[in-house]
């Protein structure tokens, strides 16, 4: 199986620190973990406006200034099945106050360049955030 999904690397307004998210325990796949918010692209879907709708779906905001951060992709499992997994990745900021959709967030985190030690994360989210530490020494881009 293959699938294609949008996330966001969700930037505060200094971009030292990313927004993550650690999925709800009743989550079929890698409840628990924690990972940058988005989710599946739907068929005939724009990739950005899957990311406008999926932050809203599953934290009641609108994305602001959304720039196209890169494609991820990455061998994965899903219920005893590989699935390959194509991530595009957005930063971008957010206008209103996050509530996350219980259902699919247990907790959401602002971290920095130092706070991901100790922090498990489903497929290659850990790189993504990694990556925009790297890329803009925790700055905005």
């Amino acid at each position: 199986m293959q699938i294609i999904s949008c996330s966001a690397l969700i930037l505060n307004d200094g971009g030292d620190h990313v927004l993550i998210s650690r999925r709800s325990e009743n989550r079929r796949t890698a409840p628990g973990l924690w990972e940058v918010i988005g989710g599946r692209l739907e068929f005939g879907e724009e990739p950005e406006a899957c990311l406008r709708r999926e932050l809203f779906e599953e934290l009641g905001v609108n994305v602001v200034a959304p720039v196209l951060f890169g494609v991820y992709s990455c061998m994965s499992e899903a219920a005893g099945n590989p699935v390959h997994l194509v991530s595009i990745v957005y930063t971008c900021r957010i206008a209103g106050t996050p509530t996350p959709a219980p259902e699919e967030i247990a907790e959401l985190r602002w971290v920095g360049r130092d706070d991901l030690h100790g922090l498990s994360f489903a497929a290659n989210c850990r790189q993504r955030v990694v990556d925009y530490f790297r890329s803009n020494s925790g700055r905005l881009p």
